[in-house]
């Protein structure tokens, strides 16, 4: 059928018959027909060796979304950001924080009084620590934790002042010429808490 269909051709065969794949069958079935010397058009693709030398080039949105990471510090340079940094935590000048608590962040010092959303498992007056630091600074240096800061770098020393409810949350329900109309009313627990002391460590590695 193949042979009959391509005797009515005196010139190139079909282009869908000289795929990929297909190219030497093609030969084989023209030279059993007694078509061998019929030229047959032959597709260029894309195989590994052509993909392998070409170079992809990245988008503005790549370059955007995904930068190119910055260039890693020598051992010398690491060591002499080190030792200013440990010489300025030395000073024992003012430091402040943030912290993560039940899903919030809060900027905090030594002497706050924030109140945290949620009850705190410890009794009124009892001090706790602050797990979760997100950061720890003072006037001319900074520590960002990734997401947190490990427990022997810095530590948040809080105590528990007063368990309490918050202001009542009114919500409303109402559908019109249904004389249907709810109200909700809702208030959060809240814990008081006043931050003591931050430390930081004073020999970092």
């Amino acid at each position: 059928m193949l042979g009959r269909f391509m005797h009515r051709y005196t010139g190139h065969v079909p282009f869908h018959i000289a795929s990929r794949g297909a190219c030497s069958r093609t030969q084989e079935i023209l030279s059993r027909n007694g078509l061998q010397n019929l030229p047959v058009r032959r597709i260029c693709f894309a195989h590994k060796n052509f993909t392998d030398s070409v170079k992809p080039v990245t988008s503005f949105y790549d370059r955007y979304v995904f930068p190119e990471p910055p260039l890693m510090i020598t051992d010398d340079e690491h060591d002499k950001v080190i030792e200013k940094v440990n010489g300025i935590i030395q000073e024992k000048g003012r430091l402040f924080a943030i912290i993560s608590v039940t899903g919030h962040q809060y900027k905090v010092t030594t002497g706050d009084i924030i109140r945290i959303v949620g009850r705190v498992p410890a009794n009124c007056g009892d001090q706790i620590r602050l797990e979760k630091v997100n950061l720890v600074g003072g006037r001319d240096f900074s520590l960002l934790g990734k997401p947190v800061l490990p427990r022997k770098v810095a530590k948040v020393l809080a105590t528990v002042i007063e368990k309490t409810t918050g202001e009542d949350i009114v919500t409303k329900l109402f559908t019109r010429r249904k004389r249907h109309e709810r109200t909700y009313r809702t208030n959060n627990l809240y814990t008081v808490l006043r931050i003591n002391e931050i430390q930081v460590s004073d020999n970092l590695e």
